[in-house]
């Protein structure tokens, strides 16, 4: 019988890192498809430290077969602490436990409505426990990348990662809508914040509802959006999806928009430049 995660981090290795990591200071258990993710209530705006606990045959992205992007970091690093279990006090070596899929550099085949790579051809490197390696770095590699747990063990992996400094929302761009486009949208950042992309599943009522907003008034606030901080739940590109649904009812005027931003550089260029792409 599996493992439950309440389990797993009453563990006393799994408390042991916590505390030596957190150092006691709060922090929020994110569960993803295959992972699930520590991280501090308050974390720094330029690095990050995150625990990542791999469920059995579990990986970091949405799919086993897409790659995450992430232009969010100038690097980052991984340490594999190893297998746990339930009451253990120690963490348990395994050989060959993580697959690190990659791309050497920034470019690569996306997906239709998220900036995620498609994994056909990416790289394959496999990790013991016990080992350190780089998988993002500043010039491109593992900036689309995937951890997979090749065991039927849950595995503690620590992440480090130094952020490029984020640019920051544009409140202003609230004054061009009215009260009620106004109150959707910051609704919209709310929920985005607090859930990343469970929205789609959970808040469909106010994601079709931003998506039927005026595209003239919407669109430059929720391009804004993309500036919003990264917390683990996929925030960003969760906000480019809908930004992408909205922009197909006035492409033209998506393109103009997005090309504005690109050239003043008030959003990440890696997702105007894929918006851009995706609505042509």
């Amino acid at each position: 019988m599996t493992a439950s995660i309440e389990e797993i981090l009453s563990s006393p290795v799994v408390k042991n890192t916590l505390e030596s990591t957190f150092q006691k200071k709060p922090f929020r258990l994110i569960e993803r498809p295959g992972a699930f993710i520590l991280a501090l209530e308050k974390e720094s705006i330029d690095r990050v430290t995150r625990l990542i606990i791999l469920k059995p045959r579990g990986f970091t992205a949405n799919h086993q077969q897409e790659l995450s992007s992430h232009p969010e970091a100038m690097e980052a690093t991984i340490e594999i602490k190893g297998a746990v279990g339930v009451g253990k006090k120690g963490y348990h070596m395994i050989k060959n436990c993580v697959e690190f899929r990659y791309y050497p550099t920034k470019h690569a085949e996306t997906i239709t409505a998220f900036p995620y790579a498609k994994a056909d051809n990416a790289l394959r490197l496999v990790k013991n426990s016990r080992t350190k390696f780089k998988v993002i770095k500043p010039n491109g590699y593992g900036f689309y990348h995937n951890l997979h747990n090749l065991t039927e063990k849950w595995l503690v992996l620590v992440l480090n990662k130094k952020l490029d400094l984020s640019k920051e929302i544009d409140y202003d761009l609230l004054d061009n809508c009215s009260d009620e486009e106004k109150r959707f949208l910051l609704e919209l950042l709310g929920l985005v914040s607090e859930k990343g992309d469970r929205v789609f599943k959970e808040d469909r009522t106010i994601v079709e509802k931003i998506i039927s907003l005026s595209p003239k008034n919407g669109l430059p606030v929720l391009i804004s959006f993309l500036n919003m901080p990264e917390l683990g739940r996929h925030e960003q590109c969760t906000v480019f999806a809908i930004i992408l649904k909205m922009a197909k009812r006035d492409k033209k005027l998506a393109r103009r928009l997005l090309t504005d931003a690109l050239l003043r550089n008030t959003a990440q260029p890696y997702y105007l430049t894929e918006l851009i792409e995706k609505i042509s």
